[in-house]
């Protein structure tokens, strides 16, 4: 019997990945004109809930894929769903005229990924002793 590859725990990671690529690309015309000015504004909203959402998936597929829920395995997370946000905003600035780069949309992205590492080591505290 063939056994499943790993990659098949990270595929909800990745396809989340894929819809806030295509989210942060597309034209800010086809998008709602909000108040980008503040982090309580929708928009940072957004960031933060797409980025605490794609920090619990990555999680999820390390701690399948390893058959290990630890703190380390949340700050892996962590770290790749920051890093690929930042990736996100080089990518807007350098590749996308119409798209700009913000700083405030990085801040908004490791808070979701902090409020999503804070729940997992909760999780982690107290349903996993």
């Amino acid at each position: 019997m063939r056994k499943k590859s790993n990659v098949v725990y990270f595929i909800p990671a990745i396809a989340w990945a894929i819809i806030i690529f295509v989210l942060s690309v597309i034209s800010g015309k086809k998008l709602p004109n909000l108040d980008f000015w503040t982090l309580t504004s929708p928009d940072k909203a957004g960031h933060a809930f797409f980025h605490l959402v794609l920090t619990v998936l990555l999680f999820y597929g390390r701690m399948k894929s390893t058959h290990k829920a630890r703190v380390k395995t949340a700050f892996i997370a962590f770290s790749i769903a920051v890093l690929y946000g930042i990736g996100i905003e080089i990518i807007q600035k350098t590749m996308f005229s119409y798209r700009n780069f913000e700083s405030l949309d990085i801040v908004a992205n490791i808070i979701g990924s902090l409020i999503a590492v804070s729940g997992i080591i909760f999780w982690l505290k107290i349903f996993r002793k």
